[in-house]
This record gives C-alpha cells, sequence and structure tokens, in this order.
C-alpha cells in the first residue's frame, strides 16, 4: 500500500529520503546528521521525521550564528522563512544552473556568497540569487 502525506499537515517530512531532499542531502547524509544530533526531527513509529518550518528555523539561527549575527527568530507578525539552504556544491551549482566545477572554482576563489557548516558548504538560495543577478550574472 502506497502511503499517502495528509493534506492538512504539508509541512511535514516523512522519512530520511523527504528530510535529505528538502535540506540538499542524500538520506544517508541526513541521516548520519540526525545521528550527530544536528538536525532536529521527531520519529512517527520507527519512521524519523522533520517539520520544514523547525528545520528552516534552525540552519537560519545556525547561519547567523556562524556569521556572529542576533538570532533571526522570526516575529510572530513575520512571515516564516522560505526553504531557502543549499548544502554542497552539487545542489548550489543545480539551483545557480552552472557546473559544479565551476562552484567549486568560485568557492576556493571565496567569489560566491557560501559559507562552511561542519565542513560542507552551504549558501542560502536568496544570497545565490542576489550574487547572480549583479555578479554572476549571465
Amino acid at each position: 500500500m502506497k502511503r499517502v502525506k495528509p493534506a492538512a499537515d504539508v509541512d511535514l517530512l516523512y522519512g530520511l529520503a523527504a528530510i535529505g531532499s528538502h535540506i540538499g542531502l542524500t538520506s544517508r547524509q541526513a541521516e548520519h546528521l540526525i545521528a550527530k544530533g544536528e538536525i532536529p526531527t521527531f520519529k512517527m513509529g520507527r519512521t524519523v521525521c522533520a517539520r520544514q518550518s523547525e528545520l528552516e528555523a534552525h540552519f537560519a539561527r545556525a547561519s547567523t550564528a556562524a556569521r556572529g549575527g542576533a538570532d533571526p527568530t522570526p516575529s510572530p507578525t513575520t512571515a516564516p522563512p522560505s526553504p531557502a539552504l543549499l548544502y554542497g556544491h552539487r545542489a548550489i551549482a543545480a539551483h545557480l544552473g552552472i557546473p559544479a566545477a565551476d562552484v567549486t572554482r568560485l568557492d576556493a576563489e571565496r567569489r560566491l556568497p557560501t559559507y562552511q557548516d561542519d565542513g560542507c558548504t552551504v549558501a542560502s538560495t536568496a544570497a545565490l540569487d542576489h550574487w547572480n543577478s549583479t555578479k554572476g550574472g549571465r
């Protein structure tokens, strides 16, 4: 029987594959980060689940902390952040529509708006879109 995600709970990510896909990682990479306690998750039965909104808030806080800024927790009157973080050169390359080798080179030259999180290159889609429209423009 095929499982169907309830329409009322579109914020729910059900399983390692869904969590990994949402944050731009393989299910194995997501499983590793979950085992290390680096991703906020919970279990439904034996299945690991996460909320998109909690992941986005978690990574937004981690991004801001890595840059030495204040906590970006939104106030009740502001909209929640959109899915905005890409992990790894391949995910960044796919977003920008350029070869991963170019992303590797640009990142090494510190020309991309990226940062390192536990050895993984991370970039926000908003920062990449801005970079692409100004400096990287095609």
